[in-house]
């Protein structure tokens, strides 16, 4: 049988219809995905149209998540991409 912890089942019903699973976005795990979702980020073309200060900003106080490191591991880019892929797959809906 699969524990799920109640706080997931929570945060998963906060989240709008239509939200994205930023933990594709590679280095994004649920913690991180959590703390973006605080902060009203939940898909990737919002996620793309921050800037690496932004985001950093946004999970502060997360282990290491410098702009240098978003910038370096491309987590914008990665968006751009996944948010184009997201908008074929809703469209073919």
């Amino acid at each position: 049988m699969r524990m799920v912890r109640k706080d997931s089942r929570i945060s998963k019903a906060l989240e709008p219809p239509g939200a994205d699973d930023l933990k594709l976005i590679h280095d994004i795990n649920p913690a991180v995905e959590r703390r973006l979702h605080g902060v009203g980020i939940f898909t990737f073309t919002q996620f793309a149209s921050l800037s690496p200060a932004d985001i950093a900003a946004s999970v502060s106080g997360l282990y290491d998540l410098t702009s240098e490191r978003i910038i370096k591991q491309d987590w914008i880019g990665q968006a751009y991409k996944l948010a184009g892929s997201s908008l074929s797959t809703k469209s073919q809906r």
